[in-house]
Formats: structure tokens, sequence, C-alpha cells
């Protein structure tokens, strides 16, 4: 049995194969993917995509540092997304999400590891998303640091959210 998924434009995406990975990544199937993906595994009050995320994250960080932030979670594309308590016990998860962030920075031509701006505006957005998304208790419970984020979320469907994703794409590389 193959190791790998199929994305939703036909390739092949090989878990454990660098090489294979880097070939395999593409930015529609990142964008399709993130668009259908839900924050928070779906247990919001009201869908929200993981690629609206995305795009805020990648408009409240620098220009240099924008399609990093947009590329950020793109890793979910390939292998979902686990709740923090779930990924704690399920401890090579991180090691596959990790290989694949190597072949996305490959791909992209981004750095290995995640810049610590990329990471407080990545917290900035979760912020909000928890006020606005979780029940009451979780930012209390949460407690989380740093500053929230001061941006319009817009419950984005997920095909809006897909091209909404493509075109922030193309405009930070094409510039």
């Amino acid at each position: 049995m193959s190791h790998y998924i199929s994305t939703v434009s036909g390739r092949r995406f090989y878990f454990g194969d660098h090489a294979a990975m880097v070939e395999a990544i593409d930015i529609v199937d990142i964008a399709h993917a993130l668009g259908n993906l839900c924050r928070f595994t779906g247990q919001c009050r009201r869908f929200y995509s993981v690629a609206e995320h995305s795009v805020h994250v990648s408009m409240i960080v620098p220009e240099d540092l924008a399609l990093v932030g947009l590329l950020h979670d793109a890793t979910e594309a390939y292998c979902a997304d686990l709740a923090k308590p779930l990924k704690r016990l399920v401890p090579d998860y991180r090691a596959v999400e990790d290989a694949i962030w190597l072949a996305v920075a490959e791909k992209f031509e981004l750095p290995t590891i995640m810049p610590e701006f990329i990471k407080r505006a990545d917290m900035a957005m979760l912020k909000l998303e928890v006020d606005h998304l979780l029940p009451p208790h979780c930012a209390t419970d949460l407690n989380l640091p740093g500053e929230t984020a001061e941006v319009g979320l817009r419950y984005w469907n997920p095909m809006y959210a897909k091209y909404a994703f493509l075109e922030r794409y193309n405009w930070l590389t094409t510039r």
C-alpha cells in the first residue's frame, strides 16, 4: 500500500518522500483544501476557513513576510490539522507536519523555521477568532498571550475562501 493522498488536481502527495512532496505541492491544491477546512476542527459557531485565517495573517504582517503568513498553515492542506490537545497525544504528527513544512518552504522559497513575527500574528488572529467563534469560557480557559488582531472576520464560504487565497498569493508573487 502506498503512503499518499490524492489532491484535487490529481497529484499524488507521498508522505515521507521529500522530493516527491516538493514536486506534488501545488498552490491550487493548498487553496482548495484550506478553503474547505474549518478552523477549530469545525467546533465553532459558524464556518470559518483556514484559508480566510491565512489571508488575514498575511495582511497583518510586514510585506516581506506576507507570503510566509499566507502559507504558514499550508501543511494542513496535506495532513489536515489536529486540535492542540490531540496533537500532544499523537507524537509523530509533529514530525509529519514538520516534514511537510520543509517541502512547502522549499517549493515556495520560504524560511524553514517559522519567523517569530508570523507566530505572533497567528496568535493575535487566534485570540480574535476565539473571541468571535468559540464559547465565552474558551478565552478565559486558554488565556492566550499577546495582542488581539484588529481584523474583520468575513466568514467566507469555501469557494470564495479558495479564490481569495489564490488572489492574495498571485498578488504577492507577481508584484
